[in-house]
């Protein structure tokens, strides 16, 4: 997958990349980034956002092919490196839900073009150009398949209490694009973790966050 300046390359479990390259992303800069610009498709604002990010990803060449994850939250989350070239300057950890969407990572200090930058022109340049594709994702946490669980827990009963919906077995979180519809409107909205509850949409999601970076 090629951006203007640099490849990201999809790192499955126990891929060698170096572990940390000095210059960390600055917190909620990939969602002002995606606001700022007014080019999300509005299906992808209406819908889980997740679902945009990762048929996205898909079509511009990422080679997800880890159909179901186990993921705290039920997040879909995918990890890359970042190069040039001739060699590593970053890696990247794209965590998605319902209506949110963040980016960690970090980059070489003396990088010549922004890594944020470049992804979010790369996600932005046709963005209604999505995959057909579907990922299920399940929170170990939601205790609802025995393999969930460890064999000396398997008496432990999770407080499903603030998750809408409850969660219930065979749940999973789906995210992707069917040809007609991005996936997953009811996907499980943890609100213990939000500290809020069901958004109705991205920009709801984010509207705290835009007002502020317009005061700044």
């Amino acid at each position: 997958m090629r951006g203007a300046n640099y490849r990201y390359i999809t790192l499955t479990p126990g891929a060698e990349w170096p572990a940390h390259f000095g210059r960390d992303f600055a917190e909620d800069e990939f969602e002002l980034r995606l606001l700022r610009a007014e080019r999300l498709p509005p299906a992808a604002l209406d819908a889980p956002i997740g679902s945009w990010v990762v048929a996205r990803l898909q079509a511009l060449g990422a080679g997800i092919s880890e159909q179901e994850m186990w993921v705290d939250g039920g997040a879909f989350v995918w990890n890359a490196g970042v190069s040039t070239e001739d060699a590593p300057v970053g890696r990247l950890q794209v965590q998605c839900g319902v209506h949110w969407v963040a980016v960690f990572g970090d980059e070489v200090d003396a990088v010549g073009a922004d890594v944020l930058d470049d992804f979010v022109t790369l996600l932005l340049r046709d963005p209604a150009e999505v995959a057909v594709c579907e990922f299920r994702v399940v929170d170990p946490e939601w205790g609802i398949d025995a393999e969930s669980l460890d064999d000396d827990v398997t008496d432990w009963e999770p407080d499903l209490g603030s998750l809408d919906p409850r969660p219930t077995a065979g749940t999973r979180n789906l995210y992707g694009w069917d040809g007609n519809r991005f996936l997953g409107a009811m996907n499980v909205w943890c609100s213990y973790a939000s500290g809020r509850p069901r958004p109705t949409s991205f920009t709801a999601y984010h509207a705290s966050l835009l007002a502020e970076d317009e005061q700044k």
